[in-house]
């Protein structure tokens, strides 16, 4: 689905429908060693820049959140990371120009139960087509503070403290859970 979206994107660019000087920066997933041959067309396109498929270290990665307005992605840990800093979220809950199986579908994407907090946050922006997609860019274009409070609740519940820490609380969590189990056999 991610060529469609790509190339409706960079077309409504270049036809100035979210304004003037805006650039499009295409990450792709770091193992997706084929995006330049699926994004052949789009990657032509003007105001579209993009980087290679790596593991792009975490102060690059925090860079680039930090100097964009918006990430548009499907769900996952990727939207977490934009709202740890901050930055507006468009989450893709439709699948561009295709039709696959629902079992395939990117909207299966959004049923899963550990996704719901980020859903039910009010933090991010969910959209299920072109024109909700097109209205989620103009609207963070005109107000980044929007949904500001939901991001805020998402840090909070899901991200907070940010103290270098979480690793250590996660194995603590699992020792507990390990622990508790145990005891009930």
């Amino acid at each position: 689905h991610e060529p469609g979206l790509v190339s409706h994107i960079a077309q409504n660019i270049s036809a100035g429908l979210f304004g003037e000087n805006i650039c499009f920066f295409l990450r792709p997933h770091p193992q997706d060693l084929k995006f330049k041959q699926r994004f052949s067309s789009e990657l032509k396109s003007d105001g579209v820049h993009w980087e290679d498929a790596s593991l792009t270290s975490l102060s690059q990665l925090k860079e680039l959140f930090l100097c964009a307005d918006i990430l548009i992605s499907t769900q996952g840990s990727i939207s977490l990371d934009a709202v740890a800093l901050d930055c507006c979220v468009i989450n893709v809950a439709f699948d561009g120009d295709l039709e696959p199986a629902h079992d395939e579908s990117v909207k299966r994407a959004y049923e899963m139960d550990h996704y719901q907090p980020v859903l039910n946050s009010g933090g991010v922006a969910i959209v299920r087509n072109y024109t909700e997609l097109d209205n989620a860019l103009s609207a963070y274009l005109l107000d980044r503070t929007l949904h500001a409070e939901g991001r805020i609740k998402l840090r909070e519940t899901m991200l907070e403290p940010f103290d270098g820490r979480a690793v250590e609380r996660t194995v603590e969590l699992l020792l507990d859970e390990l622990k508790a189990a145990t005891k009930i056999v």
